[in-house]
């Protein structure tokens, strides 16, 4: 279970969008595994086949409450410089939401892939697809969240990069330096 214990609350959490209903899913997935123990063929990955298990189960469950909440967690860090942490934590939410915002069959893919690094073939296997399909969904789930993050960071564009000031003058002065005509 600790091997597959974030995996399957990362897929299934992707499809209910709320951490608590997620924790529910991902028990009653290994329930059902540990009762149907005996029709595991091997033909797959156990951590397929348990993941193809949760994702029933999220589903089902996606049916019968048809609410959309986003609870994600934030991962405790290391001490370390607090404003390049805040903004690993601004930028990491812009992701979360990004990704939280996709269509389901995308948002699946997605995190199947990106997060938790599953393989294609396991992905196909998983959601019933071709390997095709696999890489279709991957690239528009990419295309989208880089198309919304970019619309919601495009306006501050011409803020980004600027050189002024001090920063400025310090370059002019060593351009000039190594001219030969400043001091």
């Amino acid at each position: 279970m600790t091997r597959n214990n974030e995996r399957l609350f990362r897929v299934v959490v992707a499809v209910l969008r709320d951490a608590a209903e997620a924790e529910d899913v991902v028990q009653e997935a290994y329930v059902r595994a540990y009762v149907h123990l005996d029709q595991f063929a091997g033909r797959a990955k156990f951590s397929t086949w348990l993941t193809r298990i949760a994702l029933r189960e999220a589903w089902a469950r996606a049916r019968k409450l048809r609410k959309a909440r986003v609870v994600l967690r934030a991962e405790p860090r290391a001490e370390g410089d607090p404003e390049r942490d805040a903004h690993a934590d601004q930028v990491g939410a812009l992701v979360e939401t990004e990704i939280s915002a996709l269509p389901p069959g995308l948002r699946v893919v997605y995190m199947l892939r990106e997060v938790q690094e599953t393989s294609m073939a396991d992905i196909a296997i998983v959601l019933g697809i071709t390997r095709a399909n696999v890489r279709v969904r991957l690239h528009r789930a990419k295309a989208l969240i880089g198309k919304r993050l970019l619309e919601r960071v495009g306006a501050a564009s011409p803020d980004a990069f600027r050189f002024g000031g001090r920063g400025c003058a310090h370059l002019t002065a060593a351009v000039l330096r190594r001219l030969g005509l400043g001091a």
